[in-house]
This record gives C-alpha cells, sequence and structure tokens, in this order.
C-alpha cells in the first residue's frame, strides 16, 4: 500500500460504509416495493368476484393464487432478512479492517476522525479487551461529550433503547411482513 494510500485509508474504509447504506438503503426500497405488490394482489384476488361467473371452482383458484402470493411473500421476506445480516457483516468487516489498519501501522483512533458515526462501544461503554489503537481512551473521550456528567439519566436511556437494534428498518421489516404473510396465509388460506 502506497503513503498516499495509508494516508486515505480512513476515506476508502468510510466509501466502503457509505456504499454499504446506499446497498442497504436500495434494497429496503426495493423489499417494500415488492412487499406492496404482492399486498395488493393478495388484496385483488380476495375482492374478485369474477372467478365464480366462469368456474366453480374459484375458491381453489383463488386459494392457490393467495398461497403462491404468500409464499413469494415470506420467501423475499426470508431473502432480505439474510442480505440484513450480510450487510451487517460487511460493515462490521470494514470496521475490523479500519481497526487492524490502525494497530499493523502503529497508529490511534483520536488520530482519524470516525469512519463510522455510532457505535455500540460508545453507547454501552464496552471496549475491547485489546488496545493496541487507544480504542479506550477514545471510548471513554466520546462518552465525556456525548453524556457528560448530568445527563446520566440520558445515558441510561440510551442504553437501554440500543438494545433494541433488531427495530432497524433492515431487520424489522423483513420480520415484520413474513408475520403479516404468516396470518394472512392462516386467515384466508
Amino acid at each position: 500500500m502506497s503513503e498516499n494510500d495509508k494516508a486515505n485509508y480512513h476515506n476508502i474504509i468510510r466509501e466502503m460504509i457509505k456504499s454499504e447504506n446506499i446497498l442497504r438503503s436500495s434494497r429496503n426500497n426495493w423489499f417494500v416495493a415488492i412487499q406492496s405488490f404482492l399486498f395488493t394482489a393478495v388484496c385483488n384476488i380476495c375482492l374478485e368476484d369474477s372467478f365464480s361467473t366462469y368456474c366453480s371452482f374459484c375458491n381453489d383458484i383463488k386459494k392457490c393464487l393467495l398461497a403462491i402470493a404468500v409464499l413469494i411473500g415470506i420467501i423475499t421476506s426470508i431473502s432480505f432478512l439474510f442480505a440484513a445480516w450480510r450487510s451487517a457483516k460487511a460493515i462490521a468487516m470494514a470496521m475490523s479492517a479500519w481497526d487492524k489498519f490502525l494497530e499493523e501501522n502503529k497508529n490511534v483512533i483520536e488520530d482519524y476522525p470516525p469512519v463510522c458515526l455510532i457505535t455500540d462501544s460508545i453507547i454501552s461503554k464496552t471496549v475491547p479487551s485489546i488496545d493496541n489503537i487507544g480504542i479506550e481512551n477514545w471510548v471513554r473521550c466520546m462518552n465525556k461529550q456525548m453524556y457528560p456528567e448530568d445527563k446520566e439519566c440520558k445515558k441510561c436511556r440510551d442504553k437501554l433503547i440500543n438494545k433494541f437494534e433488531w427495530l432497524m428498518p433492515f431487520k424489522f421489516i423483513p420480520l415484520f411482513f413474513i408475520v403479516i404473510w404468516v396470518i394472512i396465509f392462516t386467515v384466508l388460506v
């Protein structure tokens, strides 16, 4: 790695995280669009009465179409849950690469602007046991900045809220739709 690359490595990591966040946002938009189309299809199938005028087994056709739509909804939800997991791992890998870079080049985290604005360690004040990059001191400083002595209540509240990370849209929305599709399946099919 050239000296110029080393000097800009924090920007490279930032761009990697930014790209992953853009990809995550795009996936979320497509996921919501797919689920909207499927939900609209289910509503149209349920409200459609023209089946009964053309065939005697319209309930079977409706149930089959509903089952297919629900199955597609569940499969896409599971797929997007996997993509959310993979995205979180990609960002964790970028952060690990950043930590490794700092350690190998005998730099400390305080010498650079943060590559990721909020981390669990800042809120929970848990730091890695190996402190070759000065993360313990950095977390302590960030903690003091975000939670001055008179803001301990805010810190406790943030620690509690941080435990609900599963509510992040890219994790929660697919779970929500899986539950909705299972409910629709049990009620309609």
